[in-house]
C-alpha cells in the first residue's frame, strides 16, 4: 500500500505551520488505511492503542488549529450537525432499476435473448458466439451513489426515483467502511479515476439490527421491520450522529459519471474498485451461462450465512461494448437482470398463541399464523421467545405482522403493523399450569422464562428432550425424527437416551410404517454414534444454559471425567464427584450463571445416571486434542486470560504460528470442518487474505481472495492438495 501520493505538497493553510500541516496529513493518511484495514478488509495491522493515540493526536490538532477543519478527516466519522431537511440531488446518469427472474425459466429466456441479439448483431449463430456474464449477489438495502473527485469524498445521493435523490453526503460520510481519500486505500501503482461515481448498496448487518432494534425496544421506540428498512432509516437521519452509531456497510457493484477511465468489462471496473480500496462482494462469478446458474445455487445455500440480507443475483453481461449493443428500455437495461430467491419475509394474521413445552421445561409463546409463503416455504407457526418479548412488541391474537424466516431457522414475528387493529384484538397471557401433564408452572426470580418444573414426568419435555439429543447438531442420529420419536415413546420402547442404543429390529418392526429396511437403517444410525466429538455430547445432554458453542468451549478445556468423574473404563466412580463453579470460572467465554448450571447439572443423581446408562451401552465420547493449562497465580481473584498465559502443548502442533485462510466451496468437507482440521494442529484461522497469511486452500468459485492471494505471492493450495498436506501434519 502506499501511503505518500495524498500528502499533497501545496502550502499549509494561513495560520498552520508547515510541521502542524504535514503531521495533520501524515495522521489522515494512516488513520484512512487503518479504517480500511479494519472494517474493510478485517485484517487490521497495529493494536487499538495504537490507532487511538493517532485518532487523538489528529483530534488536539484540527482543535487547536480550526483551519485544519476538513469534512473528510478521519475524525468526522462520528456525525456532525442536523439537517434541517434532505436535499434533493440531480443523477448525471440516471439510476435505473433492474427486471426481475422470479423462475429459473426466466432466467433461461433472458440468456437467450440476451445471446440471439449479439450474436445477430455480429452476423454469428447463437451457439457459437462468445459470451461472458457477471454475477454478483443482490443486496436488499440502500442503493446509494457515492462520488470521488481526484481520490476524495465529495458527495453522496440516494437513487430515489432513479433521476433525482436525496443528498446524504454527511451521513454516508460516518459508514466505517466507505474511504473517505482513496489515495490511502489504493494499491501501489493504481491508477485513480478524475472522477469517479461508484454505485452501490448500504447495508445494516444482521448483529447491527439487532442492536438496534433491542436498544429501541429499551426506549419504548418502534423497532424497524426489517434490515432493509433500519438501513434506510438510518441513512437518511437529519442527524448524521445517529448515523454514525447504527453500524451501516457499504458494497459497490457498478458506476455512473465517470472521468479518466473506461472500462471495458465489468469484472475489469470491480477490479479497479478492489484496487481502490473500494468495498466489493467476495461472491462474484465470471463465466458462461453453466457458471451463472451454478454460482446462483451456491450463493442461495449460503444466503443464511452472509451475515447481512440479499434477496437474490444481479446477472450482467460482461463486455461494455456487448451493454451499449443491446442498450436500454426507459427505466431499466437489457443487458442485465436480477434473478431474485423467495421472500423470506411477509406479513399476516395471528390467529392464537399457544405455549410449547422445550426439552428444559421451558413454556415458549408460539403465534399460530393463517398461513403465508416465506422464502419458498408454507408458514403457519412463528415464534414469539417469551412474555417479555409479547409485552415490548405489545402482540396480539388478531393482530397482522411480519413475520421473517432466515433457512432452517424457525420463522418469528418481527413487528406489529398496529394501523390496522380493528379493537377487537385480545391479549394473551402465559398459562398457570402446564398445557401438557398439568403440573403448575413457575417462573425463577430474576428469569424471563417460565418453565414446567415436572422433568420426569412431563411427555412434552421428555419428546423434546428426545429430539434434541439425536439432532444434527448433537449426537446426529439419521432417521430419528418427531414422529418416530413420539412412537417410541408411547409404546415405551424408549425412556432413556441409553435405551436407544438397547434398541432391536423386533422392537422397531412393531412400530407403525418402519419396514424391517427401515429399522435395519434407523440401527445403523444409531450404532454409528456411539463415537461423537465431546463437544456434541455434552450439547446433546441438554445441560441448562450450554448450547453447542458453549458445549465445545467445555470440551475444549476438560474431560468428561473432570466434569462428572467418569471415564470409558469406570462409569461407576464415586457417587457425587463432579465439576465445580469455581473450576469452570476460570475459562473464557464462561460465566457463573453457566459454571452454575454445569455444576448442578453434574451433581444431580439423576443426570449423572443418565451418563453412567449411555458409558454403560457404549457411548464413548472422543476428546478433542487440547493443550495443558499451566496454573498461574491470580491477585485478588482469577484472571481469565492470564489462566491461559503458560501452556504446554499435550499434541503436536506442527502448524503453530501458521495462518489459513479458506475460500470457495470444498467437496470432502465442509470450510468448518477443515478449519477445525488445521486449528487442532496449532494453526489460527482468518477470514481475509493479508501479507500474514501462510496458505490460502482455495474450492471451486473462488472470488476475490484467491486473486488477492495470487497478487500477494502466497501460497495457493488446491482442495486435493490441502488434503494431502493435511494428511502430512496430521502424521507429524
Amino acid at each position: 500500500m502506499s501511503r505518500e501520493s495524498s500528502v499533497a505538497h501545496q502550502p499549509p493553510p494561513e495560520g498552520v505551520s508547515a510541521e502542524h500541516w504535514q503531521r495533520t496529513l501524515s495522521l489522515r493518511e494512516q488513520l484512512n488505511y487503518h479504517n480500511y484495514r479494519y472494517y474493510t478488509l478485517g485484517d487490521p495491522v497495529i493494536a487499538d492503542a495504537e490507532y487511538d493515540a493517532m485518532f487523538r493526536e489528529l483530534q488536539e490538532l484540527e482543535k487547536r488549529h480550526p483551519a485544519l477543519q476538513d469534512p473528510n478527516s478521519p475524525t468526522q466519522r462520528v456525525g456532525g450537525q442536523v439537517a434541517e431537511k434532505l436535499t434533493k440531488f440531480r443523477h448525471d446518469v440516471p439510476m435505473l432499476s433492474l427486471n426481475n427472474a422470479l423462475e429459473d425459466a426466466e432466467l433461461d429466456a433472458w440468456f437467450s435473448r440476451v445471446r440471439t441479439e449479439l450474436a445477430k448483431a455480429h452476423g454469428k449463430e447463437p451457439q457459437h458466439f462468445e459470451l461472458t456474464f457477471t454475477a454478483e449477489p443482490k443486496y436488499d438495502g440502500l442503493a446509494v451513489a457515492l462520488h470521488y473527485e481526484n481520490g476524495r469524498f465529495v458527495s453522496a445521493a440516494t437513487r430515489g426515483d432513479g433521476t433525482t435523490g436525496e443528498e446524504v453526503t454527511a451521513n454516508a460520510r460516518t459508514v466505517q467502511n466507505v474511504p473517505l481519500d482513496l489515495h490511502a486505500t489504493a494499491t501501489k501503482d493504481a491508477k485513480i479515476p478524475v472522477w469517479l461515481e461508484v454505485r452501490g448498496e448500504i447495508l445494516l448487518p444482521h448483529a447491527a439490527f439487532e442492536k438496534v432494534n433491542r436498544q429501541h425496544l429499551e426506549q419504548g421506540v418502534q423497532p424497524f421491520a426489517n434490515p432493509r428498512s433500519a438501513a434506510a432509516g438510518s441513512l437518511r437521519q437529519l442527524d448524521s450522529r445517529i448515523t454514525a452509531t447504527r453500524g451501516l456497510v457499504f458494497f459497490a457493484y457498478g458506476w455512473g459519471k465517470l472521468e479518466g477511465y473506461t472500462p471495458s468489462t465489468h469484472q475489469a471496473y470491480m477490479d479497479m474498485l478492489d484496487t481502490l480500496g473500494i468495498p466489493i462482494s467476495e461472491y462474484r462469478v465470471h463465466g458462461n451461462e453453466e457458471k451463472v446458474r451454478a454460482f446462483i445455487g451456491m450463493l442461495g445455500e449460503k444466503r443464511n450465512q452472509l451475515g447481512y440480507d440479499i434477496d437474490g443475483v444481479v446477472v450482467k453481461v460482461d463486455r461494455v461494448e456487448h451493454q451499449e449493443t443491446l442498450g436500454m428500455r426507459s427505466r431499466s437495461p437489457r443487458w442485465a437482470i436480477a434473478y431474485k430467491y423467495p421472500a423470506q419475509e411477509a406479513t399476516t394474521l395471528i390467529e392464537g398463541i399457544d405455549a410449547q413445552v422445550g426439552r428444559l421445561g421451558t413454556l415458549t409463546p408460539v403465534a399460530k399464523l393463517k398461513p403465508v409463503q416465506v422464502g419458498g416455504v408454507t408458514v403457519s407457526n412463528a415464534t414469539l421467545h417469551n412474555m417479555d418479548y409479547i409485552d415490548e412488541l405489545d402482540v396480539r391474537i388478531g393482530d397482522t405482522v411480519f413475520i421473517k424466516r432466515a433457512g432452517d431457522v424457525i420463522p418469528k414475528v418481527t413487528r406489529v403493523i398496529t394501523d390496522k387493529r380493528s379493537g377487537n384484538e385480545t391479549r394473551w397471557q402465559m398459562p398457570s399450569h402446564c398445557p401438557v401433564c398439568g403440573t403448575a408452572v413457575k417462573k425463577e426470580e430474576g428469569r424471563v422464562a417460565y418453565y414446567c418444573p415436572n422433568r420426569k414426568g412431563c411427555p412434552a419435555q421428555l419428546h423434546a428432550r428426545l429430539l434434541g439429543f439425536a439432532a444434527k447438531r448433537a449426537m446426529n442420529i439419521d432417521g430419528l425424527g418427531e414422529k418416530l420419536a413420539t412412537a417410541l415413546l408411547e409404546k415405551g420402547l424408549v425412556k432413556t437416551f441409553g435405551d436407544l442404543y438397547r434398541l432391536n429390529k423386533d422392537d422397531l418392526v412393531q412400530l407403525e410404517r418402519l419396514g424391517e429396511k427401515s429399522a435395519q437403517n434407523l440401527l445403523d444410525a444409531i450404532e454409528a454414534t456411539k463415537q461423537p466429538p465431546l463437544g456434541r455430547f455434552l450439547f446433546a445432554l441438554g445441560i441448562p444454559l450450554v448450547g453447542e458453542h458453549v458445549a465445545t468451549v467445555l470440551a475444549n478445556h476438560f474431560s468428561l471425567k473432570d466434569l462428572a468423574g467418569f471415564d470409558a473404563a469406570s462409569y461407576d466412580s464415586e457417587e457425587g464427584l463432579s465439576i465445580t463453579a469455581e473450576q469452570l470460572l476460570p475459562v473464557e467465554e464462561i460465566g457463573p450463571g453457566i459454571a452454575e448450571s454445569v455444576e448442578q447439572f453434574f451433581a444431580d443423581p439423576d443426570a449423572r445416571e443418565m451418563v453412567r446408562d449411555l458409558l454403560r451401552v457404549g457411548v464413548r465420547p472422543v476428546e478433542p486434542q487440547r493443550r495443558k493449562v499451566a496454573e498461574v497465580p491470580a491477585e485478588g481473584g482469577v484472571k481469565k486470560r492470564d489462566l491461559f498465559a503458560a501452556v504446554e502443548p499435550e499434541a503436536p502442533q506442527p502448524l503453530a504460528g501458521k495462518t489459513f485462510v479458506f475460500t470457495g466451496t470444498l467437496e470432502s468437507c465442509t470450510r468448518d470442518e477443515a478449519a477445525d482440521s488445521v486449528k487442532a494442529l496449532g494453526a489460527k484461522v482468518s477470514g481475509s487474505v493479508s501479507k500474514n497469511t501462510d496458505y490460502l486452500v482455495a474450492g471451486e468459485k473462488a472470488g476475490s481472495k484467491l486473486k488477492k492471494a495470487e497478487q500477494l505471492g502466497l501460497a495457493v493450495l488446491t482442495e486435493k492438495e490441502f488434503q494431502t498436506k493435511l494428511a502430512e501434519w496430521q502424521a507429524v
